[in-house]
C-alpha cells in the first residue's frame, strides 16, 4: 500500500530535490535522460511525494487512502481557500508536456524563472516541465521585486512563470526586461493597469493566460493582445488534446487524458464552472465556487470583479457577501495606490443593478496566502466605505 511522503521544507530548491529524489534515485539521473518527457516512477515505489506549505493543517493528512496508480500528490485551495489533496500519475503531467512546451515556446535552451514555494501547484508544474525538458530553472524565494529583477538579469532569464500580482510588482520596479520572451501567468484575468505595466516592462514577451482546474490541469490558453481573444472573459483556445462540452446548465465539461486519479478519462468531467464556446474560443462566465445569491438572483463574483478592474485606478478586486439587516449585500474589496473616491456606474454596465456593490473595503494590495491567492481574512481591519 502506498503512503504519502510529506515534504514541508521551506526552501523551494530543497523541495524540488526531495520531490524528484522520491521519483528517481537522484536528480542527476533524471536530468541526464536523452529522451525528453521520459520519466518513469519505480514500480515498487511505496511513498509518493506531496509538497505542502509549512502551515498546512496536520489533520488533513490523517487517514488518507493513496490511490494505487498515483505517483505524486499536490495540494490546492483553488478559489475556496480550503486546502485539498489531489493525486496524479506522472503521465497526467508528463504526457501533456510536448503540447505545453510548444504552446508556451519552452525549449531546452530556455532559462526559466519562478518564485516561491512548490507547494503552489502552478510552480511545481513549471518546475516539472523545466526538469523533464530539461532547461535552466531558477527558483527565487526572496520577497523583494528588486531582487527578482537582479536575479533575472544575472541568470539571463528569458521565460517567467508568475501570478499577475507578483508580475505587477516586478514591472513596478521601473526596469525594462527586453530579454524576456515568454511569460506564463497563473491566472485567467488581469486588470487594465496590470496589462499596461506588463506591456512596458516586457516589450518583447509573449504573455500567456491560461484556464484550468485542480482536477483537469490545463484546459485553454490565450496570448495577451491576440485580437481573437481580446474579450476579458475569453480564456482562449482549447488545447488540442482536450475536449470541451457545454451542458444545459452552461457547465464546462472536460474530457482529457490529463485528469487527476479518480476521474475517468473516458467521460466528460463536470468542472461546474460556467461558460460558452464562440468562434472556437472558450469563455468563462463563472467559477464553481464563486456564485452569489441576492434575493433569489444569482451571478458569478468574477463578473463583478471584472467590471471593477476595468477601472484604470483599480488593480485588484475581490467580491464577498455580508449580512446586513437580515439581507445579503455585496461587498467589493478593491486595491490600488490611488483608488477613486467613488465608482462610476458605467463601470457596471455589463451586470444588473441588483449586483452593484453596496460597500467597499479599500486596500493598497489585497491580502494573499502562501500560494499567492487572495485571502480575505483581514478585511475587518480595513475601513469600509460606501460608493
Amino acid at each position: 500500500m502506498k503512503e504519502l511522503l510529506v515534504i514541508r521544507e521551506k526552501d523551494p530548491n530543497q523541495q524540488l530535490k526531495l520531490f524528484f529524489d522520491s521519483l528517481r534515485s537522484s536528480l542527476h539521473d533524471h536530468c541526464g535522460l536523452n529522451n525528453p518527457h521520459n520519466l518513469t516512477a519505480p514500480a515498487d515505489m511505496e511513498k509518493i511525494p506531496l509538497i505542502v506549505p509549512e502551515t498546512f493543517p496536520e489533520d488533513l493528512l490523517k487517514d488518507i487512502t493513496v490511490p494505487p496508480k498515483s505517483d505524486f500528490a499536490v495540494c490546492s485551495s483553488g478559489t475556496t481557500g480550503t486546502p485539498k489533496i489531489y493525486f496524479r500519475s506522472l503521465q497526467s503531467w508528463q504526457g501533456f508536456l510536448p503540447e505545453q512546451d510548444k504552446t508556451f515556446g519552452i525549449t531546452p535552451s530556455s532559462r526559466m524563472f519562478i518564485h516561491g514555494s512548490l507547494a503552489f501547484t502552478g510552480n511545481l508544474n513549471m518546475a516539472f516541465e523545466a526538469m523533464l525538458l530539461p532547461c535552466f530553472l531558477y527558483i527565487s524565494s526572496t520577497l523583494r521585486a528588486e531582487t527578482w529583477a537582479q536575479e533575472i538579469s544575472e541568470n539571463k532569464i528569458d521565460a517567467i512563470y508568475m501570478i499577475p500580482d507578483k508580475l505587477h510588482h516586478l514591472a513596478k520596479t521601473g526596469k525594462t526586461f527586453p530579454s524576456i520572451k515568454t511569460i506564463i501567468c497563473g491566472s485567467q484575468f488581469i486588470s487594465r493597469r496590470q496589462h499596461d505595466s506588463f506591456s512596458k516592462a516586457f516589450p518583447n514577451a509573449r504573455i500567456f493566460l491560461y484556464y484550468g482546474t485542480s482536477e483537469t490541469s490545463y484546459i485553454s490558453c490565450k496570448q495577451l493582445d491576440d485580437p481573437a481573444s481580446m474579450d476579458p472573459f475569453c480564456v482562449g483556445k482549447i488545447f488540442d488534446s482536450v475536449k470541451v462540452q457545454i451542458d444545459s446548465l452552461d457547465h464546462i465539461r472536460v474530457k482529457s487524458p490529463w485528469l487527476t486519479c479518480g476521474c475517468s478519462t473516458e467521460e466528460f468531467f463536470d468542472t461546474r464552472d460556467t461558460g460558452f464556446i464562440k468562434n472556437g474560443m472558450l469563455y468563462l462566465t463563472g467559477r464553481s465556487d464563486d456564485v452569489i445569491n441576492i434575493h433569489g438572483e444569482k451571478i458569478a463574483k468574477s463578473l463583478i470583479e471584472q467590471c471593477l478592474i476595468s477601472h484604470p485606478q483599480i488593480d485588484e478586486a475581490f467580491i464577498s457577501c455580508q449580512l446586513s439587516d437580515g439581507r445579503n449585500i455585496i461587498v467589493a474589496h478593491i486595491a490600488g495606490k490611488n483608488l477613486p473616491s467613488s465608482i462610476p456606474q458605467d463601470v457596471f454596465s455589463r451586470i444588473p443593478p441588483l449586483f452593484i456593490p453596496k460597500k467597499y473595503v479599500k486596500y493598497e494590495k489585497l491580502p494573499r496566502n502562501e500560494s499567492g491567492k487572495i485571502c480575505i481574512k483581514t478585511s475587518l481591519k480595513n475601513k469600509e466605505t460606501t460608493p
